[in-house]
């Protein structure tokens, strides 16, 4: 893939859908979704801001891509979020894997045809929280 910001929708839809949990009857805690988060092996970070079962998504870099978030919702270990990019719309599922690491891929992506959504189909990516020293 050449093309940068498909890289960066690609991270980001998958930034959002992790695959194991903290376990399903122990929900996680805000302070577990809060921070800065990294694709791991990309130059690629945003910000997580929860409230209660909502949470919010804030580019951090590279900050010349403009993508739109709505807003996200939390449920236990996982949460969704509507992404917004270049005329495509996905829906990302992210799921923490343990507190600083979460898996994120996309679960639709429209239109299906655009380059972007062949692109992310059947990937996922791995993000790290930074932990601030």
């Amino acid at each position: 893939m050449t093309n940068p910001a498909a890289k960066i929708l690609i991270l980001f839809s998958l930034a959002i859908d992790a695959t194991h949990s903290l376990g399903a009857e122990r929900p996680a805690s805000e302070h577990v979704w809060h921070g800065e988060w990294q694709a791991e092996g990309m130059p690629f970070s945003l910000r997580v801001i929860p409230a209660g079962e909502r949470f919010t998504v804030l580019p951090l870099e590279p900050a010349s891509i403009e993508w739109q978030a709505s807003n996200g919702v939390i449920n236990g270990n996982t949460g969704t979020i509507d992404i917004e990019y270049q005329g495509v719309t996905a829906k990302v599922l992210v799921q923490l894997q343990d507190t600083v690491s979460a898996i994120v891929r996309p679960m639709s992506c429209q239109p299906d045809y655009h380059v972007i959504c062949t692109l992310v189909r059947n990937q996922q990516a791995r993000f790290i929280k930074r932990i601030p020293d």
